[in-house]
């Protein structure tokens, strides 16, 4: 619906509450193949400097499992990546940016932000 595809978003954030979302959600959301995200992180693939950026914030565990207030903190970083005003964790060239949370239950939310 937001008119881009894996191949536009330049970095992502997503709950990571378990290792397993980390590998999980980028084969789900298209980024790699099936089986294909382990050696991504294991290559430096999903740091600030690879080639999908996942977390730069410090993620979900990095603010004490908000699990409430997680999507809110999401768009903030996305605002601050898209801006360059995201400080000692910038992702270079970041135009488009995406949010994921689960929490309890089916409540999710995802979020695309184009600077």
């Amino acid at each position: 619906m937001a008119g881009v595809g894996p191949d536009d978003i330049d970095l992502v954030e997503l709950a990571d509450n378990t290792a397993w979302h980390v590998l999980a959600w980028p084969e789900f959301f298209g980024f790699f193949e099936p089986g294909q995200s382990d050696w991504m992180l294991n290559h430096g693939e999903l740091g600030i400097d690879g080639r999908l950026p996942i977390n730069p914030s410090g993620g979900f565990l990095s603010f004490g499992e908000a699990t409430t207030a997680q999507g809110v903190l999401q768009v903030c970083e996305l605002v601050w990546q898209l801006r360059r005003q995201a400080q000692g964790r910038q992702v270079p060239e970041a135009r488009v940016g995406l949010s994921a949370v689960l929490g309890l239950g089916a409540n999710g939310a995802s979020v695309v932000l184009k600077a």
